[in-house]
């Protein structure tokens, strides 16, 4: 009867010590579980980060490219407004040519008026 009940004793001192080594089993593939979702959830953050840095970057090259935009057309206007004072320096030196053509046609009709006198 002792031996039995040693045995069984044993018995359930194994039993015992099977099922704590399946907790302590369960506990460590929970913890492993609880680091690689943290860790997804990490991965997940950097990319979301890189995902935000690169619009962040993408934002700052079409502001850049936008700022090109505004100075490549202020540069067509002032070339533009370049053409249209040289297009008046002209208009104005015709016209000065023109006086001064006008001027001596009324000189010569004078001398041949003059003349004629």
């Amino acid at each position: 009867i002792a031996a039995l009940d040693s045995i069984a004793a044993l018995e359930r001192i194994a039993a015992l010590e099977s099922i704590a080594m399946l907790e302590s089993i369960a506990m460590v593939e929970s913890i492993a579980m609880v680091e690689s979702i943290a860790m997804v959830e990490s991965i997940a953050m950097l990319e979301s980060t890189a995902a935000v840095e690169s619009i962040a970057v993408l934002e700052s090259i079409a502001a850049v490219e936008s700022i090109a935009v505004v100075e490549s057309i202020a540069a067509v206007e002032s070339i533009a407004m370049v053409e249209c004072i040289a297009v008046l320096d002209g208009m104005a030196a015709l016209e000065s040519i023109a006086m001064v053509e006008g001027i001596a046609m009324v000189e010569s009709i004078a001398t041949v008026e003059s003349i004629a006198t």
